[in-house]
């Protein structure tokens, strides 16, 4: 659960909550208001704001949640009237709801039977059936409903999709109770943090498993359900436990992982398409290898419960995403098919204890299930737990630390700083080294410019550069390492290098441990001792905390070893040596829970007992380790819950302390009333309130005990928590004895959070079981008129290019009217007026509720007459805040406490293009783009160094034959992006859009480009050798010539001729103006092969003035001796692009000459030596169709014009004596034959094209040695 703008603000847990906890229906009815002038008398004079938002920050710090006022835990009465809980909208498209049905579903039913003496199972699926058939007649017949999934055992309902304006329709149908929006639900993603060592094989043995184990406790005959992304049950570790499940993402009974496509790329959240988490999650509850003997055939991984009956419900696709619809189908199912044990490690952001997927969660603990869930990794701040995670009857699991080694740095005089290994950086390796710190500010190469870090340390603040870079910038200087502190309060969780090289190991600490650091640095004191410390039981930065709302209830309820737990991965491939991986989150920690509620199970039944599910939630949280901080301070009750689960002290217990709770209206029917806790959660209480609240003690061990009873308070002063007894006693025989405590809030008490913890300790063996309790302090919440203002996403484009933002407010109490203004703020904070927005829709959100507004960006302004529609400029920092009116009012108010910032950004990035559209060689029909992204604002604001891809987008639309298609570009952690764009047949035309998330580029093309294709053609380029053929006598000269013809221009050629050592090699001839020599003209016969065959190689590089297409290359002159038939071979051509790209070779083809006669003896004559004609085809000598436009594209030898003197040579003339604008050959020796100079603009020393262009080019192709010739 990444935070990001797609997280479900705060406020609309708080007012879903109070609406769900009283009954409170969306109104439909709309009330008359006052004109919207009347919102103009409010006060528009200038407003403060400390922003958040600074440009180099590079990260966003939003708000601690938490930090209003709390929601009263209102009375749970059951409400008179269906709830809709779906945002309201007037769109027709679609949309997936869950409706909530009245009557208790089935297995509530079963496992509850009423007082009443309601009628048999059987008679009441009747009236479920009756329920739904009523319901789902008249959705079909007054809505445009379809009907997804149909729930009846844990949740009572279905899933259904229907117009979103439709939605208030389903409110008026027979037996609804609410709807609810069909929420996204992820995998809970994995954080990078801690440079770590431990493994299941510790973190196991650290809860205490291993002493199960030896026990003979392995979870045998226990069913766990794992609901996830689904399993790779070919696993070795896995395959023997893994006994079944169901695929609600596919609907079949083969719940495999979502499996790798090479075609889908990672996604903005950096998932893969493909999927591990259910399989690791399986791995730790239920991994039945062998760490020590891992070859012996079941792998490595042992999880915590290796007996138990493996099940697993895949609810989660492609990118571990899926929604509560499929959620709730996995718990239903799980429940059917007769689970004992449950676990999520999934969830969304939503804190409410009564979403749909809770509320099935709850009914699931109803029903006699044990339900497992993590708490979400959205820590450190308060208020975070998402959904289903609050539910009540759940076991929330939070993240702490297995035994880890931390790498520390030691100062002499700044104390410890405690560090984190960025991921993929590599370590330092030397223990106990000191380390001279060098302060090198953001790490950019500038911040160098004056330092000298050679052999030192670069100690760096995080900010406007990449992590990886600034690893990369240290390690250019010479340093040795870099360490890199926060920018903002708090440790740098999830640092990456993101594989990057040519990097030193980086590590990351606090912003409180660097200043201390930089403070010392300018003192002179710069060194520090690099170092480990073990450590074990700290709670996970990572891990959400509590409370659950609305009703401010104890969350998470344990904690469970959550970081660097090595478990099982798929292996796709089918080889398992190295299917195993380290990952962190409450998503690791949860099934350290499942498994050890497997083997409290199967002891506690071999015992006698029939535990029920709050049972064993008790006895798990009345044993765990309360845990505490570096500064040895106890981590709060919404921080741990209860503490580390330790199943030691579990199996030890005699008694299980658990608190009495009233079911709320959401899950309360009449068939049960009461519920029980591990947790006293007293809620929002005000001062001068006095609660009493009921403990059960109930005997597990049918012993003889007694108790000793001591409150713990976290905090000094404040309320007071009394039992009515300073001890509590059972007897054998003796079930349970009851405990009253009662909770005093004296008048004067400040608001805020009181909590601690009720320890219990045994007569006797000392044996402590605890119960942690909290209460809020505070008064009757009170809101603004307009609350919550937020934007998502927090920028935008005040432009016609942008797409705007979504506007989030919360109407408090019942208005005439009201108007959002906007203000521009300086560097300094201070707040200009800048306009309005006002919309008619307004008129019909009068009455409390939380509603969103999708805005274009742009204000009005007042005019006289009427108004004026501006955009927001120039860029920066603006504020928008509410302006109200209520009934009785003259003037309106401006609700300052409600200012929310946000960015306006009106420029599109700042981007190099390239000049043309590449092919790729490998993929003749795929073009290439490439550029680099240069800057824009929304990087200067919001790049923390891992989401460049969210900020900036790159794509390119091809059209042909008036039909679009959009490719998606890909962008690199420097910047560099790469667009594949596959051509059609005919003329593409190419548009390349660079875009930012405002929406800035999205409709103006960064560049065009137009290119014809044709698939039959390819895109390779032929290189051959032609000759003129027929009567060629012996002792005359005759050409061959290297002729070339593509669909890709060349800009660069080397070429080798192989020809017979008989034939004497007169010279070779350019195409005087187009072709410059690269590299001097050698021809040799020293090579084994080459002697041996009698043959001789003539090597050759050739530039072009401006890229060409086709064309004749050079001509060869030769002179044979003897009559016969002479071959010629082409071969190791390579040929680059203007980009000194790769173009693609394809035939490479020979030629044969036939020579008749006899050479006639010295002073024989010979054949004119011919000069090239200047034929190469350019880009512009290109017709539309493909052809070009000279007349004749290749002229044989004998119709070019005649070299130097452009007249026809003497009959009796050497050929070595006229003068002409060719390269001398070489002789056999080395001598040059011939005394011309090289043509004008020829070079004769090394090439220069870049030293590896041969092997970047395909050299081999078909060689046509046919003695007919070309």
């Amino acid at each position: 659960m990444k935070k990001g703008s797609s997280t479900i603000r705060t406020y609309s847990t708080l007012l879903l909550s109070a609406l769900l906890a009283v009954g409170v229906a969306y109104p439909n009815a709309s009330v008359s208001a006052a004109a919207a002038p009347d919102l103009q008398s409010a006060d528009h004079s200038a407003i403060h704001l400390d922003s958040s938002l600074h440009k180099g920050d590079w990260k966003l710090n939003p708000p601690a949640q938490g930090t209003s006022s709390p929601v009263q835990s209102l009375a749970a009465a059951a409400p008179d009237e269906p709830q809709n809980f779906v945002d309201p909208s007037d769109s027709s498209e679609p949309v997936t709801v869950i409706v909530q049905l009245k009557n208790d579903p089935l297995k509530v039913f079963e496992a509850n039977p009423s007082a009443k003496a309601r009628s048999s199972l059987g008679s009441y699926s009747s009236i479920l059936n009756q329920e739904h058939s009523a319901f789902k007649s008249a959705a079909l017949s007054k809505t445009g409903a379809k009907f997804k999934r149909e729930y009846s055992k844990v949740f009572n309902g279905y899933s259904v999709t229907l117009p979103a304006n439709e939605v208030d329709k389903l409110l008026t149908l027979p037996n609804v109770k609410a709807v609810f929006p069909n929420e996204e639900v992820h995998a809970l993603p994995v954080a990078d943090g801690h440079e770590i060592t431990p493994n299941m094989d510790e973190s196991a043995p650290l809860i205490g498993a291993e002493d199960m184990w030896d026990s003979g406790y392995v979870g045998e005959g226990v069913k766990v359900g794992v609901i996830d992304t689904g399993i790779d049950y070919n696993h070795p570790s896995l395959k023997d436990a893994y006994k079944g499940g169901y695929d609600f993402v596919d609907n079949d009974s083969d719940p495999m992982e979502t499996l790798p496509d090479p075609t889908k790329p990672v996604n903005s959240t950096g998932s893969t398409y493909d999927t591990y988490h259910g399989t690791h999650v399986s791995g730790t509850v239920a991994g039945r290898g062998d760490p020590e003997h891992p070859d012996a055939g079941k792998g490595w991984v042992r999880g915590v419960a290796p007996g138990s009956d493996l099940y697993v419900y895949r609810v989660l696709g492609p990118y571990g995403s899926g929604s509560t619809e499929n959620v709730i189908a996995g718990i239903e199912k799980a429940v059917s098919d007769g689970m004992d044990v449950i676990n999520l490690s999934l969830g969304s952001t939503m804190n409410n204890s009564y979403t749909p997927d809770a509320i099935a969660a709850d009914n699931a603990a109803l029903a006699g299930v044990t339900v497992v869930i993590s708490n979400g990794n959205e820590g450190p701040d308060a208020e975070t737990v998402g959904s289903p995670a609050a539910a009540q009857l759940a076991i929330s699991v939070g993240a702490s630390t297995p035994p880890l080694q931390t790498p520390i740095f030691t100062s002499d005089t700044a104390g410890i700083s405690y560090a984190q290994l960025a991921a993929t950086s590599p370590k330092l390796e030397t223990e106990s080294a000191d380390l001279e710190l060098v302060d090198a500010g953001l790490g950019r190469t500038s911040d160098y410019a004056n330092i000298d870090v050679k052999g030192k340390t670069a100690f760096v603040q995080r900010g406007e550069i990449s992590f990886a870079e600034k690893a990369q910038n240290a390690a250019a200087n010479g340093a040795m390492a870099v360490i890199i502190y926060n920018n903002a309060p708090g440790e740098i969780g999830g640092a990456t290098l993101n594989g990057a090289e040519d990097v030193v190991p980086a590590y990351t600490i606090s912003q409180e441990s660097g200043l201390k650091l930089k403070s010392e640095i300018a003192k002179g004191n710069n060194h520090v001792t690099f170092g480990y410390k073990a450590e074990v039981d700290l709670l996970a930065d990572l891990s959400s905390r509590g409370p659950a709302l609305p009703n401010y209830t104890i969350k998470p309820d344990i904690t469970a070893p959550g970081v660097g737990i090595k478990s099982s991965i798929p292996a796709f491939g089918g080889d398992y040596t190295n299917a195993y991986e380290e990952l962190q989150g409450t998503s690791m920690a949860a099934p350290h829970v499942a498994g050890s509620a497997a083997l409290m199970l199967e002891k506690t039944r071999e015992e006698g007992l029939q535990l029920k599910p709050d049972d064993v939630k008790a006895l798990l949280t009345n044993n765990a380790v309360l845990i505490k901080d570096r500064d040895n301070r106890e981590y709060g009750t919404n921080e741990q819950g209860a503490g580390r689960v330790d199943l030691k002290n579990s199996s030890e217990a005699d008694a299980i302390i658990k608190v009495e709770e009233t079911l709320p209206a959401q899950l309360q029917d009449d068939a049960h009333q009461t519920s029980y806790s591990g947790s006293l959660s007293f809620g929002l209480q005000g001062a001068g309130a006095d609660v009493t609240r009921n403990l059960t003690v109930e005997n597990i061990a049918n012993a003889d005990q007694s108790y000793s009873i001591e409150v713990k308070w976290n905090h000094d002063g404040g309320p007071v928590l009394t039992p009515a007894s300073d001890s509590v006693s059972l007897s054998a025989g003796q079930s349970t004895a009851d405990l009253n405590v009662s909770l005093s809030v004296p008048e004067g008490t400040a608001d805020g959070l009181y909590d601690g913890q009720l320890i219990f300790t045994q007569s006797g063996n000392g044996h402590v079981l605890h119960v942690p309790f909290s209460v809020y302090v505070g008064e009757t919440y009170n809101l603004a008129d307009i609350s919550n203002v937020e934007l998502d996403p927090i920028y935008l484009s005040s432009t016609k290019e942008g797409k705007g933002s979504t506007l989030y407010y919360a109407l408090n109490k019942k208005l005439v009217d009201y108007e959002f203004d906007v203000y521009r703020f300086d560097d300094e904070g201070n707040g200009e007026y800048v306009g309005y927005i006002y919309d008619r829709d307004f008129q019909n959100k009068l009455d409390p509720f939380y509603y969103s507004y999708d805005w274009d960006g742009k204000v009005d302004i007042a005019t006289k007459p009427g108004k004026k529609r501006v955009t927001l400029d120039p860029e920066g920092v603006y504020g928008i805040v509410p302006v109200t009116v209520e009934e009785g009012d003259k003037t309106a108010e401006v609700v300052t406490d409600s200012l929310s910032q946000f960015l306006v950004d009106n420029s599109a990035p700042d981007a190099s293009v390239p000049d043309e559209l590449v092919v790729n060689p490998d993929k003749p029909n795929v073009g290439v783009l490439q550029g680099t992204i240069n800057g824009d604002l929304l990087l200067d604001y919001f790049y923390d160094g891992t989401n460049l891809q969210d900020l900036i987008h790159v794509k390119a639309v091809n059209s042909v034959k008036g039909k679009g298609n959009e490719y998606q570009g890909t962008i690199d952690d420097y910047g560099n992006y790469t667009v594949e764009i596959p051509l059609e047949n005919g003329n593409n035309n190419i548009d390349l859009y660079i875009s930012d998330d405002a929406g800035n580029g999205t409709t103006k093309a960064a560049k065009s480009y137009k290119y014809k294709y044709k698939p039959e053609e390819t895109f390779s380029t032929d290189v051959e050798l032609s000759a003129k053929q027929g009567n060629i006598k012996a002792g005359k000269p005759f050409n061959v010539s290297v002729e070339f013809k593509g669909k890709q221009a060349v800009q660069f050629m080397t070429v080798e001729v192989t020809y017979d050592a008989k034939l004497k090699l007169n010279k070779i001839t350019p195409s005087s103006k187009q072709v410059k020599i690269q590299n001097d003209i050698t021809t040799t016969d020293a090579e084994a092969s080459l002697a041996k065959s009698g043959k001789k190689r003539a090597v050759f590089g050739i530039e072009f003035n401006k890229p060409v297409k086709s064309g004749t290359l050079v001509d060869f002159s030769f002179t044979a001796s003897d009559s016969g038939t002479y071959d010629f071979e082409i071969s190791n051509v390579t040929m680059l692009d203007s980009n000194q790209q790769p173009v693609l070779s394809g035939k490479l083809t020979g030629t044969s000459v036939e020579i008749t006669g006899k050479k006639t003896g010295k002073g024989s004559t010979f054949d004119d030596t011919q000069s090239l004609d200047d034929n190469l085809t350019t880009d512009e000598d290109q017709s539309p169709d493909g052809s070009q436009n000279t007349p004749d594209e290749t002229q044989s030898p004998d119709q070019t014009p005649a070299t130097g003197e452009n007249q026809p040579a003497s009959p009796d003339s050497d050929p070595a004596q006229q003068p002409d604008n060719s390269q001398p050959a070489q002789s056999d020796d080395g001598g040059q034959q011939g005394t011309s100079p090289s043509p004008e603009g020829s070079s004769t020393g090394e090439s220069n094209q870049p030293q590896d262009a041969s092997s970047n080019a395909a050299s081999t192709a078909d060689t046509n040695t046919d003695a007919q010739g070309k």
